[in-house]
């Protein structure tokens, strides 16, 4: 149960949401920052990567995708339960080859589609680029789809059946069943004069201004842009991987070797003493490694990214700000994970259990239950909490932070530009608070009316709360406009109305949490459906939540939840037969990376039968 626990651009109803064993699986986080799938980085048997996301596939055929949701990568529509073969990644879309043979793509795609043709099958292995994706289907035959720019991704009418095929930006190189090795598109650098005398090649890669040939004996031919070839007397190498001017070259004794004309984030600079890899992935900017134990190194512009070997079931999500996401489990430790600049996802392995858990501006803080608050990140700002500062049984951070105290009052400290930690004199028996970006809003007990008070940058009418509003029992506050949801589970909202945020309030269905998006309005129904206003695109296999979490900055806005019903394998919001067919398909399977493992303890066995017998029927929270 979650008590008084007011999130930025987050509220949530004290003590209304009840946390049964079975949730907690963060099964999918969109928007500028999320991730998708991450509970364990258990079973990884590969990584991937792209521009702005990278991701795993596990040995149970299952993934996990995350990073910034610049494209749409992370809002996709993907079905759940069908074992993965293969993620491919770019800057802009992504294509998955599922162990039947099909292919689902999304990502960027007015113009240029990234689903698949309609009843494509037989697919062996994929390729994709920013505008394009190739299938390689079992016959040796190539289907391409969106721009065919450079000839990409149409191929020759007299190609030939294909082993295997690489793709960049402008050219595509394939290698042929008979050994040879055909190119295509561009030949701007010379990326498509293939050598005469090439001899025996096992694999080929392609960058954005060459392209590159794995032999047989261990070294690599390269053609194209000069300043793109490999260091003299390479050799021993077992994978190539690149996707734009770095390539990195995984050798049998595990070590990596980096090369290339790009080092623009230190994507070149292998970390010294990195061992025993078993597989690598190279993005735009950054680099990604597999260890031998399952655990995962990036370096380049990944450097200071942290993900946890296991997240876990949590009870409480953050969406986060700058970089990174927190949550907390049932026993109330705390995790976090993403672009750690100032130590944000690095929890402080003396911290004890935690009641409540948000990052604001370069800091991840706890609430304690001593009622005090650690923080850890940038030591000013957020982490500069008041001396003494205890009985604190609410809080909300943001770029400031604003606390509640058991007695009521509210202490704000922070970024304080227009006003919004200078508390109002008077402010008092406060249950709930909510920071948002330049203004902060409070909410009385309902002995005293469930009134909200408002202080801070008042540009946009964000701090004008309507006279005739009580009742309240949650406030969000944005970044021009604020909301408020009432004991009778209706939303009243004012500030600026871009796009039709305001049409929350004429909703019909009760709500139980609310939320800010930037300039939009989140709700949380009391069945377990998120609805935005104005309509916004999210993950479809989302289903019911128990809870969401927010960030209402235009410029990192991120949205977070939490399944209500993980006992529900194919996400039809109903727990049946079909789910019990998964569960019996892996029972007595070891790995944390299995769905129907739903109590996360690395096994499917009779508790979590009991679980999913317990949920059985149709979800709700």
């Amino acid at each position: 149960m979650i008590v008084g626990a007011m999130s930025a651009g987050l509220a949530m109803v004290a003590c209304s949401i009840a946390v049964p064993d079975i949730e907690g699986r963060v099964r999918a986080m969109i928007g500028n920052r999320g991730a998708y799938n991450i509970s364990t980085m258990e079973g990884v048997t590969a990584v991937v990567a792209g521009d702005s996301v990278s991701g795993v596939v596990r040995a149970d055929g299952s993934f996990g995708l995350w990073g910034r949701d610049r494209s749409g990568q992370l809002r996709f529509k993907k079905v759940l339960g069908k074992p993965v073969k293969k993620i491919a990644l770019s800057g802009d879309r992504v294509a998955i080859l599922n162990g039947d043979g099909t292919v689902e793509g999304w990502g960027w795609g007015y113009y240029y589609p990234a689903t698949p043709p309609a009843g494509l099958t037989g697919v062996v292995d994929i390729e994709v680029y920013d505008l394009a994706t190739l299938a390689l289907r079992e016959d040796g035959t190539l289907v391409g789809w969106g721009s065919s720019q450079g000839g990409v991704p149409t191929p020759p009418p007299d190609l030939g059946p294909v082993r295997q095929v690489a793709m960049a930006s402008y050219h595509v190189v394939a290698l042929k069943t008979d050994g040879s090795v055909r190119c295509w598109g561009s030949n701007s650098n010379g990326e498509c004069d293939v050598p005469s005398d090439l001899g025996s090649v096992v694999a080929v890669e392609t960058g954005n201004a060459a392209s590159f040939a794995l032999m047989a004996d261990g070294t690599v031919r390269h053609w194209g842009l000069p300043a793109d070839a490999p260091p003299a007397g390479l050799t021993d190498v077992q994978k190539l991987s690149t996707l734009e001017r770095h390539v990195l070259a995984l050798r049998t004794d595990g070590t990596v070797v980096a090369f290339g004309g790009y080092n623009t984030e230190g994507e070149l600079n292998v970390p010294e003493g990195l061992r025993d890899v078993v597989d690598v992935a190279a993005g735009v900017a950054h680099s990604v490694a597999l260890r031998s134990d399952g655990s995962i190194v990036y370096w380049g512009s990944w450097s200071n990214w942290k993900m946890p070997a296991s997240v876990g079931l949590l009870v409480q999500v953050d969406a986060g700000m700058t970089g990174v996401m927190c949550g907390r489990r049932a026993d109330g430790s705390v995790v976090a994970w993403g672009h750690s600049y100032f130590g944000e996802a690095d929890v402080p392995e003396d911290l004890p259990p935690a009641i409540h858990v948000e990052t604001g501006f370069r800091a991840t803080m706890a609430l304690l239950e001593d009622g005090t608050i650690r923080c850890w990140g940038d030591p000013n700002g957020n982490c500069a909490i008041p001396p003494g500062l205890d009985d604190v049984v609410a809080f909300s951070a943001s770029y400031h932070t604003a606390a509640v105290r058991s007695d009521g009052s509210v202490v704000c400290w922070g970024r304080n530009t227009d006003g919004q930690c200078n508390v109002p004199a008077g402010v008092d028996s406060v249950v709930a608070v909510s920071a948002g970006e330049v203004h902060t809003l409070a909410v009385s007990s309902m002995a005293s009316g469930g009134r909200v008070t408002a202080w801070g940058k008042n540009d946009y009418g964000q701090c004008s709360v309507p006279g005739d509003l009580e009742g309240v029992v949650s406030v969000s506050a944005g970044r021009k406009h604020s909301v408020a949801l009432k004991a009778d589970g209706k939303v009243r909202c004012w500030g600026t109305n871009v796009g039709g945020s305001f049409n929350a309030a004429l909703h019909p269905e009760p709500i139980k949490q609310i939320g800010v998006l930037d300039y939009a309005t989140v709700l949380l129904e009391a069945d377990g459906d998120i609805v935005f206003y104005p309509p916004l695109t999210i993950a479809a296999d989302i289903g019911k939540v128990s809870m969401l979490s927010t960030t209402p900055l235009a410029s990192d806005f991120s949205v977070a939840v939490i399944l209500a019903c993980p006992a529900d394998f194919d996400r039809d919001g109903i727990v049946s037969g079909a789910d019990l067919a998964v569960m019996l398909a892996q029972w007595g399977q070891v790995s944390y990376a299995l769905a129907s493992d739903i109590n996360a303890d690395g096994i499917v066995d009779q508790a979590d039968l009991g679980l999913l017998l317990a949920a059985w029927g149709v979800c709700s929270n």
